[in-house]
């Protein structure tokens, strides 16, 4: 009797809180795990092969935990930053901080922990969209979470540009002040700054100074957190409501630009934040995306969807660029 090793394809999500991996079974997510990721421990070390190393290291170990003694054939990594056109990072604010001071082959690195399995490394927000790119085929990408990302995609495939920029509307500056909220890029005033999860407490800030009667009336905690904030903004709180509109109208007047400047018709919002608030914020970003564009207001209502309610996008994207045989970033 002849046995027929069973090979298993492994999907991970890095992202600057956890790192995820899952099981890639006959087109669904079937084991996983998750860890704490170690990016929000080593973001401002000192010597950035710790913080590469610190990574690749829990990811195997993540891998190693799904694939549960089975031989690993394939890998699938979405990635929280741009990947260059040979497969390397070197930038993810929300992992690393501060940009590497040269560009590292982290496929490389994960495909030797794993016999050399083949690695498909790709943005974290393109791999989302390949869960939707099949039914939706022309439409923008968006993530509200820890932080802002975007992707277009044409016919079913995303389009980042010759040297794989696209995408980053998250690291777009929009407020000149030399006052505007610091990116965890080291800049400032980026729309990832004052329209993500982390701009929260800026934005409490700045609402508590200038406008104190919403502030008299909240029951927002001095030191509110994300979570105390969705739970107000669903109750109705006012000061809450002015704090996602500000964050929306940010992102909306952004993705009024995408659709003016290129055409593009259907976007989809996808991530923990954008996910937390519910369709109040949906709501929010309409309204915002509307007042600066061109053309019917109600069009909007149509033209912004939520992503699936899950936490998979990313996941399930891989798995679909595995079976594709794909390596588009």
């Amino acid at each position: 009797m002849v046995r027929t090793l069973r090979m298993t394809k492994l999907v991970f999500d890095v992202g600057g809180t956890a790192l995820r991996c899952a099981r890639w079974n006959n087109g669904r997510l079937d084991a996983r795990a998750a860890a704490e990721s170690p990016g929000v421990a080593q973001r401002d070390a000192d010597d950035d092969e710790t913080r590469v190393r610190a990574v690749t290291e829990r990811l195997t170990a993540l891998g190693r935990e799904v694939a549960g003694g089975t031989e690993v054939s394939e890998l699938g990594l979405a990635f929280p930053g741009p990947v260059g056109s040979d497969g390397s990072v070197r930038q993810a604010p929300t992992l690393w901080g501060r940009e590497l001071a040269r560009p590292v082959q982290l496929a490389d690195r994960l495909g030797a922990a794993f016999d050399g399995a083949r690695v498909v490394l790709v943005n974290d927000v393109t791999a989302a969209g390949y869960r939707y790119a099949d039914e939706l085929r022309d439409f923008c990408i968006v993530t509200v979470s820890s932080g802002i990302g975007n992707k277009l995609f044409f016919a079913g495939d995303v389009e980042v540009g010759p040297q794989h920029r696209g995408g980053e509307i998250g690291h777009w500056r929009i407020d000149d002040r030399a006052d505007a909220p610091p990116c965890e890029c080291g800049g400032r005033g980026h729309l990832g700054a004052i329209a993500s999860g982390r701009s929260t407490p800026w934005h409490l800030q700045q609402l508590r100074a200038g406008a104190p009667e919403l502030a008299a009336g909240s029951r927002l905690p001095a030191a509110a957190t994300n979570h105390d904030l969705v739970a107000a903004f669903r109750a109705g709180d006012e000061l809450a409501r002015a704090v996602v509109e500000r964050a929306a109208a940010a992102l909306g007047q952004a993705l009024a630009l995408l659709h003016v400047g290129v055409g593009v018709e259907r976007f989809v919002v996808y991530g923990g934040f954008a996910q937390a608030l519910g369709d109040g914020y949906l709501d929010a970003l309409r309204t915002a995306a509307a007042a600066h564009a061109w053309g019917e207001p109600s069009d909007w209502h149509a033209r912004i969807r939520a992503g699936a309610a899950d936490d998979d996008s990313g996941l399930i994207g891989m798995g679909v660029l595995l079976d594709r045989g794909s390596d588009r970033r």
